[in-house]
């Protein structure tokens, strides 16, 4: 695949111009579903233009029903083949409504021979964001959701799919739980997505309800994103990796985070103590203080120090939130007295919070029980939750008002420059406990309107401040969270090098900012009694465990008091990820298959077209066979020239784009070695 090959084509910008223009603005049905008291939408819609320039025109489309509004905001992308699209429903009547029901996408496609890629998402295993290829036949059917209301659970909400000669990326935006249903015909391709339980009343204006809009009730669907993409020639493994770099170019212009420069993270290196003091648990200012200045000491060019979960009072157990105050036995002048420090020594901050998850006995639990999900008492759904922990309804506009001001208070007074978020529970625990039959939906609905419009309140409080979006891990990763967070820990499941190599794949496919941890040495965290503690947990520099970790962020732990560690080896090794991860913005090209066995190689290539080259990285497992392997390059010019350096030769030589894109790079490896490999056009 050349470089002129990756370019979006005239006719795939025609094909989402087309469905702009007669599936949405000009339809005379809607492309999502919809009925009001089992009336579907009829008659005219008014067409309103919100937005036009040289890179996107937005419209809303509005339709009234009986005392219902409901509006359609589309916007077709002028420099992507991307349409997305959100629809809001409100009660404008002062009396409540009939039940409405609500979808975000109801529309068929043109198709044959239809695949539908989809990916494992993130449960803390080993396979996770591993590929799912669903080879539909007519009549075939393909129900997927995530477990438990957290986005990316189990399922992951970005599909790369196949319909003949061209096919469709589908991401849904929706930090909650999603329903998509493939349907498969003859000659088409019938995809529905939406909240996967919606069938609810609405309240009227000045209802009386708690927490509720006086204006009248009103909730949203999840967001859709189409990128409509075109085989063009190519295999079909080719076009999918193709459609999904189109994707990445998508997220990285549209749909990611902007920091204080107003760009996309490129990098970030972060240090923390969490396996020394048991997250923060026997964590102390002195001791914090200690492991900032051996890092910096020892120059590794930290971007942040790292804080997690136990800096308020817990009882020992960090898994007790809902009192967020710094300890003052602990931290007597507080985290805004390490964070300071840090500074000082030109490192930001890192700090955990918890807000939506709130344990018995903490300030919320004790004061806000009116604003307050408690958990069923019977969980044959088999949710990961706790009795003793409550959810915080952010659902509510007042809770989350006073939330949104909490949080913003924590982040002033403890110095923090980069917000994390955990989430350790699945909210559907909760949620359904409070549903009634005639309001099926509307909390879960309420409550991830809210949970944006939270996140919405810290940034506009804290403009260019980076966010991280955790839960347990990657399981709330869809593409509304992607827009305001960045995920620094892609899965709980980490350190063993086989499986980050997968798994860093597998979810960059999406996604291009992640990140993952490096661990030398011991850990003394705990999880269900054992401690956590792997083979790979060394205190020796293991390159191939170092590069497999390789990702745009990266969290170092390590005990900064021993005094053998190799402090020049690591800075050495540091150099050369800083070298090679601006190209992880680029175009990405898998070599081989995911994979977690250990006697095969795992490779790929990423290359920048605006810095004119890429990196490739290459790894042959322990128990494989093959010493060599060459891998043929994508995206370059064939006319021009590249230097090509191998950081472990220390080699550097010049290929013509033709010569690496058809005669490939040829490498050869020991049994569990590794490589990376750059090029440059000259």
């Amino acid at each position: 695949m050349n470089r002129e090959q990756t370019l979006p084509t005239a006719r795939e910008f025609q094909r989402a111009k087309e469905y702009f223009e007669t599936h949405i603005e000009h339809a005379s049905n809607p492309n999502f579903d919809f009925s009001h008291g089992g009336q579907a939408l009829s008659g005219p819609a008014a067409v309103t233009e919100l937005e036009s320039d040289a890179r996107r025109r937005t419209i809303e489309k509005r339709w009234t029903a009986g005392g219902v509004e409901v509006r359609q905001v589309a916007t077709l992308y002028r420099d992507l083949p991307v349409v997305e699209w959100t629809v809001y429903v409100k009660n404008i009547s002062d009396t409540a409504s009939q039940r409405v029901r609500l979808s975000a996408l109801n529309d068929r496609f043109a198709a044959s021979n239809v695949v539908v890629h989809a990916q494992k998402g993130s449960y803390c295993a080993a396979g996770d964001f591993r590929p799912i290829d669903l080879f539909m036949r007519p009549g075939d059917r393909a129900d997927l959701s995530p477990i438990g209301g957290r986005s990316s659970n189990m399922t992951w909400p970005y599909f790369c799919i196949e319909t003949g000669t061209d096919g469709l990326d589908l991401a849904v935006g929706w930090p909650a739980q999603w329903k998509a249903v493939f349907a498969c015909a003859d000659d088409s391709l019938h995809i529905q997505c939406g909240q996967q339980t919606l069938d609810t009343t609405l309240y009227g204006r000045d209802s009386g309800v708690a927490g509720m809009d006086r204006t009248g009730e009103q909730i949203r669907s999840p967001r859709i994103v189409l990128l409509f993409w075109d085989r063009d020639g190519l295999r079909a493994s080719d076009a999918c990796i193709r459609a999904r770099n189109l994707f990445r170019r998508y997220m990285l212009s549209y749909n990611m985070p902007r920091g204080k420069d107003g760009n996309p993270p490129v990098k970030n290196l972060a240090a923390c103590s969490s396996h020394q003091f048991r997250e923060m648990l026997e964590a102390n200012t002195e001791n914090q203080k200690q492991f900032i200045d051996g890092y910096v000491d020892h120059a590794l060019g930290l971007d942040y120090w790292w804080m997690d979960a136990g800096w308020y009072p817990c009882d020992g157990d960090w898994y007790h939130t809902g009192t967020w105050k710094y300890d003052k036995r602990r931290f007597p002048n507080g985290i805004r007295e390490i964070s300071d420090y840090g500074r000082s020594r030109g490192v930001g901050t890192i700090l955990w919070h918890e807000p939506e998850r709130v344990y018995e006995g903490s300030e919320i639990y004790e004061n806000h029980k009116d604003w307050l999900f408690f958990p069923i008492s019977e969980n044959p759904k088999g949710y990961h939750c706790n009795s003793k922990c409550a959810l915080f309804n952010l659902g509510d506009e007042s809770a989350c008002a006073w939330m949104t001001d909490l949080i913003n208070r924590s982040i002033d007074e403890n110095g923090v420059d980069f917000y994390r978020q955990d989430f350790n529970t699945d909210p559907l625990a909760y949620i359904e406990n409070h549903e009634t039959e005639g309001r099926r939906g509307a909390n879960e609905n309420h409550y991830a309107s809210g949970l944006l419009r939270f996140w919405d309140g810290l940034q506009e409080k804290h403009p260019g401040m980076l966010m991280d979006a955790c839960a347990s891990g990657g399981r709330r990763n869809d593409v509304d969270v992607m827009k305001r967070m960045v995920p620094l820990i892609r899965s709980d499941r980490l350190f063993v090098p086989d499986e980050q190599q997968a798994q860093f794949v597998g979810f960059s496919q999406w996604i291009p900012f992640n990140g993952t941890g490096l661990l030398f040495g011991d850990s003394n965290i705990m999880i269900e009694g054992v401690t956590w503690k792997k083979e790979e947990m060394r205190y020796d520099l293991d390159l191939y465990m170092i590069r497999s970790m390789y990702s745009p962020h990266m969290t170092c732990c390590l005990d900064v008091r021993k005094t053998d560690f190799p402090w020049d080896d690591l800075r050495a090794i540091l150099d050369e990820w800083r070298a090679i991860v601006p190209y992880y913005q680029g175009d990405l090209y898998p070599f081989t298959e995911f994979s977690l066995a250990d006697d095969c190689w795992a490779a790929w290539q990423f290359d920048r077209p605006d810095l004119s080259g890429g990196v490739v990285q290459a790894f042959r497992r322990a128990q494989n066979k093959t010493p060599s392997r060459t891998f043929r390059l994508h995206g370059l010019e064939k006319s021009l020239c590249y230097a090509v350096y191998n950081f472990d030769t220390k080699r550097k030589v010049s290929r013509s784009g033709a010569e690496l894109m058809e005669q490939g790079i040829s490498v050869t490896l020991p049994a569990r070695g590794s490589t990376v490999i750059t090029y440059k056009r000259v």
